[in-house]
């Protein structure tokens, strides 16, 4: 079985933290996100893990040869990114057999292993109230008949989640060769969506199955709502408080490096505190702070500070990057 993992976005919603950092390594509950894809990929044992990489891609495959060194990893570049179908499609070879496509940039909790020994190729989908931001299905009984991306006027509530089990990898590949030798774009992409259309044209009985847990990462708000998610589930699994911390006060959940130092605050709830990191005479709750960050003498909350960003006394002197967002409540 291979696994391809396309992580060559450049996150532009996550600007300026994307502009230093592939989105796959912002950190969420104390791990890079990458970390909670990669973990449940060794479980299923795979031949060989594909990664898609572009923007900042070396950073990439750094991480996973340091962190994942018995993970059969390869890495291939988009260097002309035009769509997640043409992604894949540099993550396939000839004669393909069985194929799970795993989007890099969103987490989920759902029974991977049960899917890969299911009878048919399968889809991850959940049940949205506006579905028109995402690729759609639409079912007939267990198979699905039709899929359409990001349709202006929704034909289903039940949209694609970014897992793909597909047991016709070669059927996929001449599907995603046609499509780019005739130049069939959507929105001036190549699009997935319109490659298991077409597969589902051709006979491939396509089901889907629920991802009951699914979690965006795509802007700031959406990441910091992930990372409470993450460490609430942390924390009821039984994962010990720091103890390392000095004159301070923590509110459970948090996630503190062994390697960061915390004196005289309050830290928590909803804190992530990355390695080597320092946080002194401080207030923080529902923040992010990377590793190597120092943050002294701040009130501060829903807030992401990137590596090696310092932030001190109040906000009367700064110094951002452009593409930089202050929010000052009153």
């Amino acid at each position: 079985m291979k696994v391809i993992i396309p992580v060559a976005g450049v996150g532009s919603r996550l600007r300026p933290h994307t502009l230093t950092v592939p989105k796959p390594l912002l950190t969420v509950a104390g791990a890079p996100m990458l970390d909670y894809i990669l973990l449940e990929v060794e479980r299923l044992n795979p031949d060989k893990v594909v990664f898609i990489i572009g923007h900042l891609g070396e950073q990439i495959s750094e991480y996973v040869k340091r962190q994942f060194p018995d993970l059969p990893a390869e890495f291939r570049w988009q260097t002309d990114p035009e769509g997640l179908g043409q992604a894949v499609s540099l993550g396939l070879d000839a004669g393909e057999e069985e194929v799970l496509i795993i989007l890099g940039d969103t987490l989920f909790e759902t029974d991977l292993p049960k899917v890969v020994h299911g009878e048919y190729s399968s889809i991850g989908t959940q049940t949205v109230e506006d579905p028109r931001r995402f690729g759609v299905v639409v079912k007939t009984g267990l198979y699905v008949t039709d899929l359409v991306e990001k349709p202006e006027q929704p034909i289903s509530k039940e949209v694609i989640v970014g897992i793909y089990w597909l047991r016709q990898g070669e059927l996929l590949r001449e599907v995603l060769t046609e499509m780019m030798v005739k130049n069939e774009r959507v929105r001036g992409e190549f699009q997935l969506t319109t490659a298991l259309h077409k597969m589902v044209e051709r006979g491939t009985l396509l089901t889907t199955f629920e991802v009951p847990g699914w979690y965006d990462c795509g802007k700031v708000e959406t990441l910091l709502e992930t990372n409470r998610h993450f460490l609430q589930r942390r924390h009821k699994e039984g994962h010990s408080m720091p103890s390392h911390c000095v004159d301070t006060v923590l509110i459970p959940p948090v996630s503190i490096a062994s390697t960061a130092s915390v004196s005289g605050s309050v830290i928590g709830p909803y804190v992530t505190i990355g390695s080597g990191a320092s946080v002194c005479n401080s207030v923080l709750k529902n923040c992010i702070v990377e590793r190597g960050a120092k943050v002294s003498a701040m009130l501060m909350s829903a807030s992401v500070i990137g590596p090696e960003a310092e932030v001190s006394g109040t906000f009367h002197q700064l110094n951002i990057s452009e593409l930089s967002e202050i929010k000052l409540v009153h």
